[in-house]
């Protein structure tokens, strides 16, 4: 039970955040609006996890289009109907690479860009995902109502500073988050805990669209299932091959199922294939679709098409962008992560086809 501290605190709280939020646009609108998607009654969201943009800058390495011709990645994306880029968040970093500080500055750009704003936020210092949901080193060991105020306040502190268009409430919330205390094992925790941050959203902006995210398909219904009572806007998946199945019928038939069973709009949150062989990744492959650039392409462009054919598809998030072999370029074989094969750009830094699908 909430005391009316806390209470009076998280009212407070949500007041001060609509405040700073219509304060940043007293008189000037600055939503952006979609157009509608050809063939089509209803916009797409096409987006890509830039999250590694202000890494790369600090490292002076420069970005190519088709040409060759030297243009910062957001300019690249701009310029080929790419309407959203994806921002993942963490509490308190090792470095100031996925900080607050970092992650405002960076939206402020990609909005005068004019692109939308989807943030990830993982409530880690670190990477969160299936198999790993640390909570922020700053809560462990608090108690379970501070812990809920927490993510609450810490939550509307984020929206008060960045104003997304789209918000994960998590990263690959699977089996919960906030470990232990959030762990899907103990499901009322977890969900009382989403509960603290989309409350803390809707205080904030109610016009931001508010995402769970899971990572799969195949057990994902049961998970969405689970969460009826949350309010939240959007079913979010992510999807590789290898490890949420190469049948992409099968997972069109769960993007329906999902949609359909939910009544929500759905997206691909997550998706990427490789656009070069590397020995130790060929386990990443799907038949028909081999490890080049248009192989990639073409891929990913299916996937995306399955989520245009549903009534509920919103659209989809290219993931890893530019993670590549920046630090070791041009590997000849498999020399640190799989992701480098699996980037927008190739190993020079150049523009990859994948960039062109939504032209």
């Amino acid at each position: 039970m909430k005391t009316m501290k806390q209470m009076n605190t998280k009212i407070i709280a949500g007041l001060m955040a609509m405040i700073m939020i219509s304060c940043t646009s007293c008189g000037n609108d600055d939503t952006i609006v979609l157009p509608i998607e050809k063939g089509t009654d209803r916009p797409m969201v096409k987006a890509i996890d830039a999250s590694f943009i202000p890494e790369l800058r600090k490292l002076n390495i420069e970005t190519f289009d088709l040409s060759r011709v030297p243009k910062d990645f957001l300019d690249i994306l701009s310029n080929l109907e790419f309407n959203t880029v994806r921002l993942r968040v963490w509490h308190s970093p090792s470095t100031e690479h996925s900080s607050l500080e970092e992650v405002k500055y960076f939206s402020d750009e990609i909005k005068a860009k004019g692109m939308k704003v989807w943030l990830t936020m993982h409530y880690s210092d670190t990477w969160a995902d299936p198999a790993k949901q640390d909570m922020p080193s700053a809560w462990k060991n608090l108690p379970f109502e501070v812990l809920k105020d927490s993510v609450f306040q810490y939550t509307s502190k984020v929206m008060t500073e960045i104003n997304p268009d789209y918000v994960q409430i998590g990263n690959e919330i699977n089996y919960g988050f906030l470990w232990p205390e959030g762990n899907s094992s103990n499901l009322s925790a977890f969900k009382e805990l989403i509960g603290e941050g989309v409350d803390a959203v809707r205080n904030a902006n109610s016009k931001t669209k508010i995402m769970l995210h899971f990572a799969g398909h195949v057990d994902a219904i049961d998970f969405f299932r689970e969460m009826n009572d949350i309010d939240y806007d959007i079913a979010a998946l992510s999807y590789y091959p290898y490890w949420h199945g190469n049948n992409l019928d099968h997972f069109e038939f769960n993007v329906n199922l999902i949609s359909s069973d939910l009544n929500k709009e759905i997206v691909v949150a997550e998706t990427i294939y490789p656009f070069a062989t590397l020995d130790g990744t060929d386990r990443f492959l799907v038949p028909g679709y081999p490890a080049t650039p248009e192989g990639q392409s073409n891929f990913v462009k299916d996937v995306y098409q399955v989520v245009l054919d549903d009534p509920k598809g919103l659209g989809i998030g290219i993931w890893g962008g530019v993670i590549g072999a920046y630090k070791q370029p041009k590997p000849g074989t498999y020399n640190g992560t799989h992701w480098e094969n699996q980037a927008v750009l190739n190993y020079d830094n150049v523009q990859l086809p994948i960039l062109d699908m939504f032209k």
